[in-house]
């Protein structure tokens, strides 16, 4: 197994995602989203990273969320991010 410091630059890539969508008025919405690493030897590793949202009305909400993954990416590997929740029905997530 590698070994990771974290005094070392580059042991990590910080994965931006921009999660844009709407939360509906007086309820609690939790959202995920999962992150699906794909490595070079095909196996997979997942993230998870969980926000929740609570209004009084609806409101359109643009949230901007980092992921660190560990260890750092390399030019043939793959990431995948989907929105995972309840009522998360009109989200999107953009890398």
């Amino acid at each position: 197994m590698a070994t990771l410091s974290f005094d070392t630059p580059k042991t990590a890539t910080l994965q931006e995602y921009v999660l844009s969508g709407t939360a509906p008025a007086n309820a609690t919405l939790d959202l995920g989203v999962q992150i699906v690493v794909t490595r070079a030897d095909s196996s997979t590793e997942g993230y998870y990273l969980a926000r929740q949202y609570n209004y009084t009305v609806d409101t359109a909400v643009t949230d901007t969320v980092y992921m660190p993954i560990i260890p750092q990416l390399s030019g043939t590997e793959a990431v995948t991010a989907t929105i995972v929740g309840t009522d998360v029905e009109g989200w999107s997530i953009k890398e």
